[in-house]
């Protein structure tokens, strides 16, 4: 019952500033943000490692940040999304610098395909197909 409730509560929060509000003040209502956010910072965070597992980790991190510092968060006319891609990229690098490791940027076949084709149709479908296979065939390490 008391869940209905507050479910009902958060439906009614016209805006996000708003929503930010009250979780300032009840950490419970920290939930949807994280639910509307948790994937695409997750997928930013992703990007940018060696590892799910690492990738997953962060994103914990983040949001674990994000609720601590929330009450020191001020809305300057920036989404508040920006807030928490400056939290990833600041834990990605913090993780870097702790783990002395290179950076490395994942990249899926179809991001490489509008790469390729991008860039100034240097290569040919040949080419392409080749590269892509052999891309598969590296280890994930």
């Amino acid at each position: 019952m008391a869940f209905n409730l507050f479910n009902k509560r958060v439906n009614k929060i016209k805006s996000e500033k708003d929503l930010i509000d009250l979780a300032k003040k009840d950490s419970r209502y920290f939930a949807p943000i994280y639910k509307k956010y948790h994937e695409p910072i997750f997928r930013f965070v992703y990007q940018r490692m060696d590892s799910q597992a690492d990738a997953s980790d962060i994103t914990s991190q983040v949001f674990l940040k994000a609720l601590i510092n929330l009450p020191k968060y001020q809305h300057k006319g920036y989404p508040f999304s920006s807030w928490l891609y400056k939290i990833a990229l600041n834990e990605v690098n913090q993780f870097y610098r702790a783990n002395n490791k290179n950076r490395t940027v994942n990249v899926d076949e179809a991001q490489l395909k509008e790469v390729i084709e991008e860039a100034d149709q240097l290569y040919d479908q040949d080419k392409q197909n080749k590269l892509i296979k052999a891309l598969s065939q590296l280890k994930e390490e």
